[in-house]
This record gives structure tokens, sequence and C-alpha cells, in this order.
């Protein structure tokens, strides 16, 4: 029983770290790297789900649910920096989209008065 739940215990840690992981790849985006980061933070998601399945398989809810404060804890900053990465993209695609109105006006102004 000691050796199952040292098991547990490893492969709790393990997705710990991977979540640890993601967030530190989501607080690291800048334009220049956003697309490996997100490729990087996807792919510590799936080893997450992952080992989240085969826990599932060999342990009950009980068991499990004994992690589940530290591990929300990570997983609540992550959605945190993944909702702010998500809303300073909307908010650059609105600058974006407001500067190509203001070329556009004034390309149909400089046709009106050409």
């Amino acid at each position: 029983l000691l050796l199952i739940m040292d098991y547990l215990n490893i492969r709790i840690e393990k997705i710990h770290l991977l979540l640890l992981d993601v967030l530190n790849d989501l607080n690291s985006i800048d334009d220049s790297n956003f697309d490996e980061k997100i490729a990087s933070s996807k792919q510590s998601m799936e080893k997450v789900d992952a080992i989240k399945s085969e826990l599932k398989s060999k342990f009950t809810t009980r068991e499990l649910n004994q992690f589940d404060a530290e591990l929300t804890l990570v997983a609540k900053q992550i959605q945190k920096v993944f909702d702010n990465i998500v809303a300073d993209k909307k908010q650059q695609l609105l600058q974006v989209s407001a500067e190509l109105e203001i070329v556009q006006n004034q390309k149909k102004l400089a046709i009106y008065l050409g």
C-alpha cells in the first residue's frame, strides 16, 4: 500500500511540475515566441491529461481528491494568465482594426479629392 501511495505522489508531483511548466510558458509569451510557447503548453497539457487518465483508472476519486487543492491553485493561475493573453490579443486586434479603418478612410478621401 505504501508503494502504491508513493507512486501516486510521484505522478501527482509530475502533474504539478507540468502545470508549472505551462504557467512558466504562458508567463513568458511575447510576440516573438507565441507559437512556440503555445505549442509547448499544449504538449504539457496533453501529458497532464494522459497522467490524469492513468490515475483515474488506478485510484479512487477519494484518493485523488486529497491532491485537488494544490493542483487547482496552479490550474486557476494558468487560467488567469491565459485569459490575460486572450484579452491582450483581442485588444491588439481591435487596435489594428481601428488603424486599418483610418487608412481606408484616408484612401477614400484621397480618391474623392484626387
